[in-house]
């Protein structure tokens, strides 16, 4: 899942992107055209399935409306809708749920919201809100854990308290340094070491265990408020285990 034109599918059993550069429908997927057009909406499969949430319409509107593709009929079908509309939510799928968090309204502001879908009742249940409010987050889950990289939040900094994982990110259009996880089984957060570094357009991994945030938009801030926003080759690497950041480039 990553913010931006960027459609994503979060599978079963892997996770992988969808490019959807300079359009505002689902046309990529496979298949007749979804009921609603959107851009900019994560997606989880579940079996044979593709569940697609919120997203933005031709207007650039937020989306409330959930819909799930049935592959082997080549048909889609509407699912219960979003309490509000949203766009750029990142998705996590863990024993056939669908974990949704953060977002951004109508309004433009970044969402804390966090809700939990359950494919057999059709039925989204809230959980406890996100620290930090964001949206178009990378999100990896490990063990219980949900991990969310790369995120936007408000262009103030949102009080910070307890954990899915979100880590760094964008605040309005400004990059995010929170590190954040949520334990789904406990349903409580806890607060990580702050990014080292605070970069819009970062690319974000886990690899065994370890979370990645490579390159990326620098720009300025109290450290550096005089310099112009430029690309940089950093990448920093967070191990949950040890509980500190290690910084490259």
């Amino acid at each position: 899942m990553w913010n931006g034109l960027l459609l994503g599918y979060l599978v079963l059993d892997r996770a992988f992107l969808l490019p959807r550069r300079g359009c505002c429908s689902r046309a990529g997927l496979p298949g007749p055209e979804p009921i609603t057009a959107a851009l900019s909406s994560p997606g989880s499969t579940l079996g044979r399935q593709i569940l697609v949430v919120g997203g933005v319409d031709a207007a650039q509107s937020p989306l409330a409306s959930v819909e799930v593709y049935h592959v082997d009929e080549g048909k889609w079908e509407k699912k219960a809708a979003l309490a509000q509309p949203s766009m750029g939510i990142s998705a996590v799928q863990r024993d056939g749920a669908v974990y949704a968090l953060g977002g951004m309204g109508a309004d433009t502001s970044p969402q804390a919201l966090v809700r939990v879908y359950e494919p057999a009742k059709d039925h989204w249940q809230p959980l406890p809100s996100m620290p930090t409010p964001c949206y178009g987050a990378s999100a990896f889950l490990q063990g219980n854990k949900i991990f969310v990289l790369g995120s936007t939040a408000a262009s103030r900094p949102h009080p910070a308290s307890t954990s899915p994982l979100c880590i760094g990110g964008r605040q309005g259009k400004l990059p995010v340094t929170a590190f954040e996880a949520f334990d789904v089984e406990t349903r409580s957060w806890t607060r990580y070491p702050s990014v080292p570094s605070r970069r819009a357009f970062a690319a974000c991994a886990m690899a065994d265990g370890v979370v990645f945030s490579l390159g990326g938009l620098q720009q300025p801030g109290p450290h550096n408020f005089y310099s112009r926003p430029h690309f940089v080759n950093t990448v920093e690497m967070f191990d949950p285990a040890q509980g500190e950041h290690h910084v490259s480039g």
